[in-house]
């Protein structure tokens, strides 16, 4: 899971291979995600909370738009599954 710095938004993933946006207040979902063709391995918000990463045994990265839920990316190359990401500080 991946909780916003704010405290108001928690994001997983899943072995349904779906990506989940949840209010932490109420518990609700705001958002299922998706696009994965395998099992979901990690996820992380952005420092906004505006996206939403997550990676895959698919092989794959997809990047999110956590307002609406869309892909707008997906980023391919590796060999083998992905199993974990990480998001820098600054996010560059």
């Amino acid at each position: 899971i991946s909780i916003s710095l704010n405290g108001e938004t928690v994001c997983s993933g899943s072995e349904d291979k779906t990506v989940c946006l949840w209010d932490a207040s109420t518990g609700a979902s705001s958002h299922v995600m998706s696009g994965h063709s395998d099992v979901v391995t990690e996820v992380a918000l952005n420092a906004s909370a505006s996206l939403v990463y997550s990676c895959s045994l698919d092989k794959s990265i997809k990047e999110w738009n956590a307002t609406s839920g869309e892909c707008l990316r997906i980023l391919l190359g590796h060999t083998g599954a992905v199993s974990s990401l990480c998001l820098s500080a600054d996010g560059n």
